[in-house]
């Protein structure tokens, strides 16, 4: 499955006489992405994707944008008709930028927070228990720079 969308709020922004107008931004993006295969009866993959970027400028002076991805990995296993296990490996980014929109001023923020994960989750079937269990651990890098 693939889906893509964008908004075109700013294409009719740029029709406009009034340059505070014409010279702002605002558009939105976004593109998922999902697939699954089975390599045999007691194993699946599935790969699932999503990348965003929101853009808004005033007037030619001032300019924010933020967006986001990640893309995941996972594998589904029966090992046996009693222990079923599920795999995920994560990747996510989310970053952002305010400030002019020309570099006539020292202010400028960015930053950026990139998360990677690994799980696994089992699920054992007894006769009249459930018993659910598994680790997973993530590991997170925060970056934030202001000034030009």
């Amino acid at each position: 499955m693939v889906a893509a969308r964008r908004s075109y709020v700013d294409l009719f922004l740029k029709a406009s006489s009034d340059t505070s107008i014409n010279k702002s931004i605002f558009n939105f993006t976004d593109l998922t992405l999902k697939a699954n295969y089975s390599l045999n009866a007691t194993n699946r993959i599935f790969l699932s994707g999503y990348w965003g970027r929101d853009n808004l400028g005033f007037g030619g002076q001032f300019k924010t944008d933020w967006g986001n991805s990640t893309l995941s990995f996972r594998w589904n296993r029966e090992f046996s008709p009693k222990l079923f296990g599920n795999h995920t490996l994560v990747f996510s980014s989310y970053d952002y930028s305010l400030g002019p929109e020309r570099q006539t001023s020292s202010f400028k923020w960015t930053g950026r927070v990139v998360n990677y994960g690994l799980k696994a989750d089992y699920t054992w079937y007894l006769p009249s228990h459930q018993i659910q269990f598994g680790a997973s651990g993530t590991w997170y890098a925060f970056s934030i720079v202001t000034g030009k």
